[in-house]
């Protein structure tokens, strides 16, 4: 991740003490307020290089997917860029279909960025969510151990590795904890048999 100066906001060197732009220390660890305005800054920079590349991306598709002129074909970039204004005679009979293609490249070029826009958004707010949803499959996997329970424990010990039974029988010294797949016995409080 690249280094910003936690008071102007601009890139900095990574070896360098002093920033290049405003001379503020480099070596201060940037406050909550300060992080979060450097994670929207690199966001913005982030939004707005991937929204130019989808606006060139776009307009290129755009360009080629204009329409083509009858007898003429598809005009030439210059043509197209300048809407037809450089046509003279009768080539501007063709100032319609360059008007057109230019409206294809302008359409093409709108949709390129607004969809790499969202695009790194959506991606960008999966990596945030991705992070939580790692949390809890590193929980998940933790109870995905086999769960025991050995001669001895106490009905909270078992409780708390098997979770609540489904029914206890109460025999007085004699208690049966009874789950979905198996019976668990104690005596005088401690488990004695597990079937």
């Amino acid at each position: 991740m690249p280094i910003f100066c936690p008071s102007c906001l601009n890139p900095a060197s990574k070896d360098a003490k002093f920033c290049a732009y405003c001379n503020a220390p480099l070596n201060v660890e940037p406050t909550s307020a300060q992080a979060k305005a450097l994670e929207r800054a690199s966001q913005s920079r982030r939004y707005v290089s991937h929204g130019l590349i989808g606006f060139l991306v776009g307009a290129f598709i755009g360009y080629l997917l204009r329409p083509a002129a009858p007898f003429v074909g598809q005009l030439p970039f210059g043509t197209v860029i300048t809407r037809g204004s450089n046509l003279e005679g009768l080539d501007q009979l063709l100032v319609s279909t360059a008007e057109s293609s230019f409206n294809y490249m302008l359409i093409g070029a709108i949709i390129g960025c607004v969809g790499l826009i969202l695009i790194t958004s959506a991606l960008s707010r999966n990596r945030i969510e991705g992070s939580g949803t790692v949390q809890a499959s590193r929980i998940e996997s933790r109870s995905a151990f086999p769960k025991s329970v050995e001669l001895g424990y106490t009905p909270e010990q078992v409780e708390a590795a098997l979770g609540q039974p489904e029914k206890i029988i109460n025999l007085g010294s004699k208690m049966i904890h009874v789950y979905s797949d198996m019976k668990i016995t104690y005596l005088d409080g401690k488990v004695s048999d597990v079937q």
